[in-house]
Formats: structure tokens, C-alpha cells, sequence
């Protein structure tokens, strides 16, 4: 009975948090904070942004000795809507509640401890007027700032909708093409200018606009060409050489899908291949990162990176014996957390044209990390052909040990 009270209480306190009146008074806190802006609370989920800020924040506590606010949307809401919403607030690992901008502008950065920065990692589900309330409010503290763009969201407002709707037709996904031109099918030419110049008005506020590979640099400068010098290109994971792998296939190859499902990711032909009689004669599937059992196919493995570490997808495709991992996002990647842990791991990658960040390093490095195929044709003539993809498993290639790169520009200040 005591459980359940708790628990009751803490569903209420998530929702209706601005009712605990909490101020930085009732709180033990350190003499200076930085404040984190993003999409998602990053203590309740895995994906590659929420794995970034969870390292930056145990580098700031630690290393700088202060304590982190991060702020993320309680709903989903469109970028340009006029309506205001609410917000959670983390402080550090502790969850304070919701709040309206305004309320967390007085209770928490209204106040005379020292600011050292602020750190916006994604505006997705934000309403651009409570954003506004809160990057006028802290320029007045002279406060720093950097604008991580960790993928294409700032550039246009077809990747809110593409991630938003389930109905979106393959064919309608936007594409990045060969002159680093965004290819825009989903919305209208006004909005479009619209949301540049909103982006154009924040991105001129940041000391630093950070991108994770050089691949989304080059869109970027093309993009926001006023902005070109304050853009650098510092990868989320550095990858230090361990050793050697040396494989010999003995009986059915294991391929895994490395990652959350998303049709964006490729989930769809992923099914394909679980369902696929003849390929279930070749070869062991595998899922690392789920830990729903969706199928009898399929031997689903889940990980956290809070508990198991910067390497706990790379642990876990050595110690489940991966063979090899398919990475078929058919939204460009910006960059690729899954392709990383793969290649720590020492297990090669199959990939297609329009993974993006994906597809430029794995052609980039060749067979030693992976390779490329235009389609699902390929994809399935590949697969059929076990000596094909035999020879691919057993090439020498290295493991890595990975670590959270924590220089930009060579530091976080």
C-alpha cells in the first residue's frame, strides 16, 4: 500500500511538478550551473542525443565541478505553433517537474549563481515562442552558448513531420542529394523560409555551432552560410585500436539490428528478412537493443547505456557473438551512434545510399568496417550468397575501445 501512495504521488508530482513551488533555495547546489536544452528527457531514453548529453553531463559535474539544469518538452508540439506548453526540468539525475518557461526563467535562473552556459542540443516538440522567452532572458546573463546540430532538424521543418507521422510514404522522405541541397517534399516553400529564419536568428546567438561529422558540416555551411565560421565538426565517440578480430564461421552467420525500432531505421526491411524462410536457413537474427520478444525468429537483448556504460551495445554484440550488423536507415544519418558500437565491436556493417553519415564512412573505409548496397534487390542477393557474406565476416578487422569524446574545440567551455 505504502508503494502504491508513492508512486501515486510521484505520477502526480511529474505531471503537476510547478505545484511543489521548488526553488534553487530548497535545493543543495554548487556556486555555478549550465543549463541543457533538448527534446527528451535524456534520463528515460537510449537514443544517440540522450547518450550525449548523459556523458556531458558527468563531464560538467565532474570535471568542472558544477551542477547541470537540463529543460526538454512535457508534449510533442510543432516548432512555429503560437501556443505555449510546459516543460520538465532534470537538475543533475533528479527530476523536479513541469514548469512554463517563465516559471523556470524565476525559479531557476532567476537567481544570483553563476551561469557558465547553455547547451542546446535539439528543439524538436519546443514552441519557438518559449524559446525565445528563454534565450532572451539568458543573454542578459551573457551567458555562452553552443548549438549542437546533431542532425538536420534546424535545416527543415519536414524532419519534425517525417518523425511525427506514421503515414509518411517512403517516397516522401526528404533526401539530401550529391550538391548538398535539401530536397524538401513535405512542406510548403513559406514554411520553409520561415523556419530558416527563425534558425537563422537563433544560430547567430551561439559562440559555437557543433556538428558531429563532416558530412553534416558541408550540408550545414551550404545551409547557413552566415554561420560557416563558427561551424566545427567534433565527433560524438572517439575509437582507440585495441585488437585484432580474427573470425571463422562455423555454422549459421548471426546478424543483428543494432538499435530502437524506427521505420526511419529500416525496420520494415528488417521484418522482411526475420520472415524470410530461406535466409532463417543461413542464418541467426538478432536484436540488440530491444527487449520486447517479437518474434520466435528474433533473440532480443536489451542494454542501457546509464547502467551499462559508454560500451554496453559493444559488450554486447562480442558477448552474443554478432557476426555481422545491417544499418539500413533510409532517412540520411547525421551521424550514428549504432555505427560506432559496431565498429568498436569489430563486427562489419551492411548498409545502403541513403543512410547518409552511414554510407560516407563505411564507403569511406571499406570492407575492414562494412559494406554499401543500393537496395533491398541487393540487400537479398547479398544475403543469398553465404560465401559472399562469409568472406565479408571473416576479413581481419580491428576492435576498439570507445570513448565519449569530450573535446570541442578542445573543451567543452
Amino acid at each position: 500500500m505504502i508503494l502504491i501512495v508513492k508512486g501515486y504521488i510521484r505520477k502526480i508530482k511529474r505531471v503537476m511538478g510547478n505545484l511543489f513551488d521548488l526553488k534553487f533555495g530548497d535545493l543543495d547546489l554548487k556556486d555555478s550551473f549550465a543549463v541543457i536544452v533538448s527534446h527528451s528527457d535524456y534520463l528515460n531514453s537510449m537514443g544517440g542525443t540522450e547518450k550525449y548529453i548523459y556523458e556531458q553531463v558527468q563531464y560538467l559535474r565532474s570535471k568542472k565541478n558544477i551542477d547541470v539544469i537540463q529543460i526538454f518538452p512535457y508534449s510533442r508540439r510543432f516548432f512555429l505553433d503560437n501556443k505555449k506548453t510546459f516543460y520538465g526540468v532534470n537538475l543533475n539525475e533528479q527530476f523536479l517537474g513541469y514548469y512554463r518557461v517563465e516559471e523556470i526563467v524565476k525559479k531557476f535562473l532567476g537567481n544570483k549563481k553563476i551561469i557558465e552556459g547553455l547547451y542546446i542540443h535539439h528543439l524538436m516538440y519546443w514552441q519557438y515562442l518559449d524559446f525565445d522567452v528563454l534565450l532572451m532572458n539568458l543573454k542578459k546573463h551573457d551567458v555562452k552558448m553552443v548549438y549542437y546540430m546533431h542532425d538536420f532538424f534546424s535545416f527543415t521543418p519536414s524532419v519534425y513531420k517525417i518523425y511525427l507521422s506514421y503515414n509518411v510514404r517512403e517516397e516522401q522522405i526528404y533526401s539530401v542529394d550529391h550538391n548538398y541541397d535539401i530536397v524538401d517534399r513535405l512542406s510548403s516553400k513559406d514554411e520553409v523560409i520561415l523556419w530558416r529564419n527563425k534558425f537563422d536568428f537563433i544560430l547567430s546567438n551561439m559562440e559555437l555551432i557543433v556538428v558531429p561529422s563532416v558530412y553534416l558540416k558541408n550540408i550545414a555551411k551550404k545551409v547557413f552560410p552566415n554561420e560557416e565560421k563558427k561551424i566545427i565538426d567534433v565527433g560524438h565517440l572517439k575509437l582507440l585500436k585495441k585488437d585484432q578480430v580474427n573470425k571463422t564461421v562455423k555454422e549459421k552467420i548471426k546478424i543483428a539490428y543494432l538499435g530502437y525500432k524506427s521505420n526511419f531505421k529500416g525496420w520494415k526491411t528488417w521484418q522482411k528478412l526475420y520472415l524470410d524462410r530461406n535466409l532463417n536457413s543461413k542464418y541467426e537474427f538478432f536484436h540488440i537493443g530491444s527487449v520486447e520478444n517479437y518474434s520466435r525468429n528474433v533473440s532480443c537483448y536489451g542494454y542501457s547505456f546509464i547502467e551499462g556504460g559508454i560500451d554496453a551495445a559493444v559488450k554486447l554484440l562480442n558477448s552474443k557473438n554478432i557476426d555481422i550488423v545491417i544499418l539500413w536507415s533510409i532517412v540520411p544519418e547525421s551521424y550514428s551512434y549504432t555505427l560506432h558500437e559496431a565498429i568498436a565491436a569489430g563486427v562489419p556493417i551492411i548498409t545502403n545510399k541513403r543512410s547518409g553519415n552511414i554510407y560516407y564512412v563505411v564507403q569511406s573505409l571499406g570492407f575492414e568496417v562494412g559494406i554499401v548496397l543500393n537496395d533491398e534487390k541487393e540487400l537479398y542477393e547479398f544475403l543469398n550468397d553465404y560465401n559472399r557474406v562469409k568472406d565479408l565476416v571473416e576479413m581481419k578487422r580491428y576492435r576498439y575501445d570507445l570513448k565519449f569524446n569530450e573535446n570541442v574545440n578542445g573543451k567543452w567551455e
